[in-house]
């Protein structure tokens, strides 16, 4: 009878554990699945440029530990004397798409910019402090399809023009203009 009680016993602990390590085991492969954003992996590719005075750079990553990952590009400076980078800004995507030479811009010796799909940034002292725009931190009342960067041109003045992507095309671009390098910026034009 003591027999028949253990191996009962036995047989309930051993099914409580299984289903318990079940439980962890799925609860772990949910939150892959659904989370929202997953992990920075190995870089995939990497762009650097220089004026002499600073550098920038944008790492692309791999995302890793969600269903159908992009990518993250993690923009970094340094100065040319140290070289040593610090992250200043990333920006998350749905693909894994090349870092574009396009984006990385100097207007002179102090001031530079680069500007991808989301984020444009902009340095006045040689990369020592960053000003950041996100578009989906700023333009949090518009419709999500104006929260892509299609152009960004500023001149040694100060003066520049930003043009987002327009959704649906038959919409005009919204357009922002500045007068500070893109420390700041206005809406001069609505995307109808």
């Amino acid at each position: 009878m003591k027999k028949k009680i253990s191996l009962i016993v036995g047989c309930f602990l051993g099914c409580g554990i299984i289903l318990y390590g079940l439980q962890i085991f799925l609860d772990y492969k949910k939150n892959q699945f659904f989370r929202p954003f997953g992990d920075r992996g190995e870089i995939y590719q990497s762009k650097e440029i220089t004026n002499g005075k600073f550098k920038i750079k944008i790492d692309a990553h791999y995302e890793t530990g969600v269903y159908l990952g992009g990518a993250y590009f993690v923009l970094s400076s340094a100065s040319a004397e140290t070289g040593e980078f610090r992250e200043i800004v990333w920006s998350k995507e749905d693909d894994p798409h090349p870092v574009d030479e396009q984006q990385f811009h100097f207007i002179n010796e102090q001031t530079g910019f680069p500007a991808n799909d989301q984020v444009f940034a902009v340095t006045v002292d040689s990369g020592q402090t960053w000003n950041v725009w996100k578009a989906t931190e700023q333009l949090k009342d518009w419709h999500y399809s104006y929260t892509s960067i299609k152009n960004v041109s500023i001149e040694p003045d100060g003066k520049g023009l930003m043009t987002l992507v327009p959704f649906p095309e038959k919409f005009s671009s919204p357009e922002f203009q500045t007068n500070e390098y893109g420390k700041n910026w206005s809406l001069v034009k609505t995307g109808e």
